[in-house]
């Protein structure tokens, strides 16, 4: 190394400039050496490179002082710098202005060392030009300044996440989760700000994300928010670097606005499928009510002779048995209707689809049995994971486009079959399909769309099928259509099986009476005869009191008369079941609990949600007479009546 030192200092130093000058340049840099030692500090080696960056000859830089290329609001800090090098040798690294004499000013930087020579001191020094960085990092950093604008009043949240960590979030997205300043989120876990099972859910799908590194079909979350209500978050999330780290993106959109609104279109659904069944549903219900009215008047006819002395009445209780079944079959046609109606929401648990299926045919069995023959292939299946009554829409609105797709008048040369089987270990197929009119080619991809219908003008609305299969997908169901023109169509239908443990109704048990001897029962009717034959029925096992009027039972309560269970009528004109139900919540607690009661079908809101929330039995009209005795035992085994339950004061 000694000798290597001694060939280097033996080199001509111009030579050595210009070498360090040329390959500067080359690099696209300038090259300068400055006397330091003196005052002003003066340049005495400037390159090509020094000079194309300065806008000034290598002359004028030699000629004149260092400063005349710094503007003024640099200067302070530059000759501070200065004097720092006068004092150290220590390499620099700075980021400074020139002004060429055109007055532009050109952001440079500096790399600089000091070097001695005797007693005098020197700067050696590299030029770079940053005007191109400056302009990136600017352009960089109005684009990060657009992206946040946008992504701070879009209309979606944005969640970055780092496994479950929070690393960014929006406005917007903090306002969704209820959250004052997004800054409160930042370095927490995001489950922190999620229910239980929406947590669990956030890990699987974020533990899929950095399995699969891709992104994940949006995702559906509820938020029960301060105010009590519900809100429903669409979540799309995608795998991004972020900071140099593997990271997740959650675009977050409050769909609670849109799911109301489907809420409404399925309602309207609902509403349409109704009237359009209400006339053949109307016969359906004529025909019994005919032979139980005829019935009733044979009966009349048939009694005098049937009350004699030693006549048989083998004959009168056969006409019973017939009205019994006229009145059964009505009261079922009204139940399918009624269950087919309510609007609830949709809560997925384990449902028999062979029963809902069921359900389904009695519906439409009256649009279908005159275009064609209803087979039936059903295989034993395990329960799917879904909302019954929500499916029953769904197939409901297949069966009857099914049925509409054939003409009528020709019921046994053509066929609707309806399938149940299992498709996989995890899917059950259903599969409905028929000998109609089939659906054109150019059809096909729109048959989905709302509003869009083949049908007559009066006939379809076009949303059948729309909300068919948004009812579906919202259960993780599958719907696919094949069709040939003239040969008719097939609508398979996959759902996921129900992986819990299966829930069935417990049967009631029917508890021993509270005491011995028979229990106090109020019947609170505004049809006379419906109490009084309630009554009639109860009156060999308890002792019955009927009225029409709530305000009576608060006048019989008043005066401290005795009261096991109370049966009464959801919708009467005035007081009501469920204004009744508060006022004995309220004056006299406990015994609302011993309420059962009747309704012939409540669709209002208000109604509706006071069924929701009961928390004692209803029964609906026409109900079994044995499950309302099962019922009555089993309340009066409840604490005390009213006799021990004085007024509240």
């Amino acid at each position: 190394m000694a000798s290597t030192r001694s060939e280097f200092s033996e080199l001509d130093p111009a030579r050595l400039l210009e070498g360090l000058a040329v390959a500067a340049d080359q690099a696209g840099l300038g090259f300068a050496v400055t006397e330091v030692s003196v005052e002003p500090p003066r340049v005495v080696y400037a390159s090509s490179g020094t000079a194309r960056i300065s806008g000034r000859s290598v002359e004028a830089i030699l000629s004149g002082s260092i400063f005349e290329s710094i503007p003024s609001d640099e200067q302070v800090r530059v000759r501070e710098l200065v004097q720092l090098r006068r004092e150290s040798n220590a390499k620099m690294l700075l980021e400074t202005v020139l002004v060429t004499p055109e007055g532009e000013r050109v952001p440079i930087e500096l790399g600089t060392t000091g070097m001695s020579v005797g007693e005098r001191q020197f700067a050696v020094t590299l030029i770079r030009d940053i005007s191109e960085r400056r302009q990136t990092q600017q352009a960089l950093q109005q684009s990060e300044q657009r992206f946040r604008f946008l992504v701070e009043h879009g209309p979606d949240g944005v969640v970055i996440l780092r496994g479950v960590t929070v690393v960014y979030m929006s406005p917007r997205a903090a306002k969704l989760l209820e959250l004052e300043r997004p800054e409160d989120a930042i370095g927490k876990p995001i489950i922190q700000f999620l229910s239980p099972e929406e947590g669990v859910r956030t890990q699987s799908r974020l533990a899929e994300i950095e399995s699969r590194k891709s992104p994940l079909d949006p995702a559906e979350y509820r938020f029960h928010a301060s105010d009590g209500s519900t809100r429903f978050v669409e979540v799309s999330s995608v795998p991004v670097e972020y900071e140099g780290s593997p990271a997740v993106v959650a675009f977050t959109r409050d769909v609670t606005e849109r799911k109301l609104l489907d809420a409404q279109l399925v309602k309207a659904d609902r509403m349409a499928a109704l009237g359009l069944l209400s006339a053949t549903v109307a016969h359906e219900i004529n025909n019994p009510l005919t032979y139980v009215q005829l019935g009733l008047e044979v009966l009349r006819d048939s009694l005098p002779a049937a009350l004699k002395p030693g006549a048989d009445g083998a004959q009168l209780f056969g006409q019973i048995a017939e009205l019994e079944a006229g009145v059964r079959r009505a009261a079922s046609i009204v139940k399918d209707l009624r269950i087919f109606a309510r609007a609830e929401e949709l809560e997925l648990g384990s449902v028999n689809v062979e029963l809902v299926l069921e359900q389904t045919v009695r519906i439409a069995e009256h649009e279908i049995r005159h275009r064609a023959r209803l087979v039936r292939d059903f295989a034993n299946v395990p329960p799917a994971h879904g909302n019954a009554a929500s499916l029953e829409q769904a197939f409901l609105n297949i069966l009857v486009n099914a049925a509409q797709a054939i003409p009528l008048g020709a019921p046994t040369e053509n066929c609707i079959t309806l399938s149940l089987a299992k498709h996989s270990a995890n899917q059950i197929r259903v599969v409905i399909s028929d000998t109609g009119c089939g659906i054109a080619e150019l059809e096909k991809p729109r048959i989905f769309e709302p509003l869009f219908t083949t049908k007559p003008a009066g006939v379809g609305t076009g949303l059948g099928l729309s909300i068919t299969r948004n009812l579906l997908l919202a259960q993780g169901a599958e719907i696919s259509v094949e069709s040939i023109v003239g040969r008719g169509t097939t609508v398979t239908v996959l759902l996921p099986c129900f992986d819990g443990a299966q829930v069935s109704a417990a049967s009631l048990e029917v508890a021993p009476p509270a005491r011995p001897g028979a229990v106090s029962v109020w019947v609170v009717d505004d049809e006379p005869m419906i109490g009084k034959l309630i009554a009639q029925l109860l009156a060999d096992e308890h002792h019955v009191r009927a009225t029409t009027s709530v305000s009576e039972v608060l006048k019989w309560l008043t005066n401290g008369d005795r009261c096991d269970v109370i049966l009464c009528d959801l919708m009467m004109p005035g007081l009501g079941g469920s204004e009744l139900y508060s006022i004995l919540k309220q004056e006299w607690p406990g015994l609302e609990k011993r309420m059962l009661i009747m309704t012939g079908g409540a669709f209002s809101t208000e109604h509706t949600d006071f069924l929701a929330g009961l928390d004692v039995p209803a029964l609906t009209k026409p109900f079994d007479l044995a499950e309302l005795r099962r019922l009555i035992v089993s309340m009066a085994a409840l604490p005390a009546g009213a006799e021990a339950l004085p007024r509240r004061q």
